[in-house]
C-alpha cells in the first residue's frame, strides 16, 4: 500500500502527505486575502471587459453595429469605474 501523496503543480515528484510545503510563492509574498482579491479583480476585469461584452452581445443575436454601439457606451462607464486601469 502506498502512502498518501501530495502533488504540487510546480513539482515533478510527489511528496508524502506530511511533507506538504508551507505556501506557494504567490501566497507567501502577499498573503491569502490579497492574493484572492487580486484574482477576483482579474476575473472581473476579464468578464466586464468591453470587448468581452461585445462578443457576448453578438452571440445573443445583436447586429455587429448595435453591439459595437452598446459596448462603446459601456466602455465609457467601464473606464470611469476604474476597471480598465492596470494593476499596480
Amino acid at each position: 500500500m502506498t502512502p498518501n501523496m501530495h502533488y504540487n503543480s510546480e513539482q515533478t515528484v510527489a511528496l508524502p502527505a506530511g511533507d506538504v510545503p508551507e505556501w506557494p510563492a504567490p501566497f507567501a509574498a502577499r498573503g491569502l486575502k490579497e492574493f484572492l482579491m487580486a484574482r477576483f479583480r482579474s476575473y472581473l476585469q476579464h468578464r466586464l471587459n468591453p470587448l468581452h461584452i461585445y462578443c457576448r452581445l453578438c452571440e445573443r443575436g445583436f447586429s455587429s453595429r448595435a453591439a459595437r454601439r452598446l459596448s462603446s457606451v459601456y466602455e465609457r462607464l467601464y473606464r470611469v469605474c476604474g476597471l480598465g486601469l492596470p494593476r499596480v
